[in-house]
């Protein structure tokens, strides 16, 4: 069975108010620091711009580290970081820890010095600088010469440039749809049937749904990547997001979550390639050549505040044209 991707996140039938039912919510993930380890959730927060951990001051990728020069440093070329835990030990105290190094203190409150020009790929952002003392110990974990520094986003809006919209390719995007110091958008979903479908074709290597950085893993779905066809998502009877794009994916995908270290034969980015890139030309010259895996979103308005749930039941609108090809 082949699944060539259609790239296009197409608009839900607004004359169709009916959700079919889709799995239930199978995990919850957030990532406090950007590249950092995943942190599992029973249940979080939903808001504009990522999940939240319940009564605590933990975003999604709120925390970025970064060079001297305010460039961002991620597991991409700095494997390790995927083992950095960061955890919240007291009202605005968070505690980093990461194998082969002692553990480090930090409070909220040290994070004073602004900047607004970090970069998170291209683009420019804000953030509150922590004591120096955290920027050392990453530069000794990580074994850098330079000193390194690390950011805190700030409560409230993201400071990221708003979306533009494509509508040929992502017409589901709103320009609200900003992460905080995420790679795109401010939500993943992925399944479990399409990891399953992965690790069918990758049978020599052990492939979870955390190497894929996923907020919301689903379970429970008819077939792999039916996520793709997601027009609209609701969790439990209230949350509802919308499929915004396909999530594109690069050599991070080679990196084990467990251990720290990418993969030497470069899987599974190698069979991702293979059978999950885009087949039409107006969505390569928008998406380049990059394999697809997962969907991300973007949160209806008055869905801010609401939490959800590990075990929520999931139902779902699918897109207008569904031009899949299996």
């Amino acid at each position: 069975m082949e699944f060539v991707a259609d790239a296009k996140i197409h608009e839900a039938d607004e004359n169709d108010d009916a959700w079919i039912p889709a799995g239930i919510v199978q995990r919850l993930f957030l990532y406090p620091l950007k590249s950092g380890q995943a942190t599992s959730v029973e249940e979080a927060e939903v808001t504009a711009h990522g999940l939240k951990m319940a009564l605590s001051h933990l975003r999604d990728r709120a925390i970025v580290v970064t060079k001297a020069n305010l460039a961002m440093l991620t597991g991409r070329a700095h494997p390790k970081l995927v083992l950095v835990q960061v955890t919240e030990v007291d009202d605005g105290a968070f505690l980093f820890a990461a194998p082969g190094i002692e553990d480090i203190q930090v409070n909220l409150e040290t994070a004073t010095r602004f900047t607004d020009e970090l970069k998170i790929w291209r683009q420019k952002c804000s953030g509150l600088e922590f004591d120096v003392e955290l920027g050392r110990w990453f530069s000794r974990y990580l074994g850098l010469d330079d000193l390194c520094r690390v950011f805190y986003h700030s409560d409230g809006e993201s400071t990221r440039p708003r979306k533009t919209i494509d509508a040929a390719v992502t017409p589901n995007t709103r320009p609200g749809d900003t992460p905080l110091y995420a790679d795109d958008f401010p939500f993943l979903l992925v399944s479990e049937e399409s990891v399953a479908e992965l690790q069918r074709r990758v049978p020599n290597l052990d492939i979870e749904a955390k190497r894929f950085r996923p907020n919301i893993v689903l379970s429970g779905l008819g077939k792999p990547h039916e996520e793709d066809e997601f027009a609209r998502i609701r969790v439990g009877e209230k949350v509802v997001f919308r499929g915004v794009k396909l999530c594109t994916r690069c050599q991070f995908t080679t990196v084990d979550p467990e251990r720290g270290v990418k993969h030497s034969d470069g899987e599974p980015y190698k069979t991702l390639m293979t059978y999950r890139t885009a087949g039409d030309r107006e969505q390569r010259a928008f998406y380049g050549a990059k394999p697809f895996f997962g969907v991300n979103l973007g949160l209806e308005d008055g869905n801010d505040g609401l939490i959800i749930r590990v075990g929520d039941r999931v139902s779902v609108q699918y897109d207008k044209i569904n031009k899949h090809h299996q």
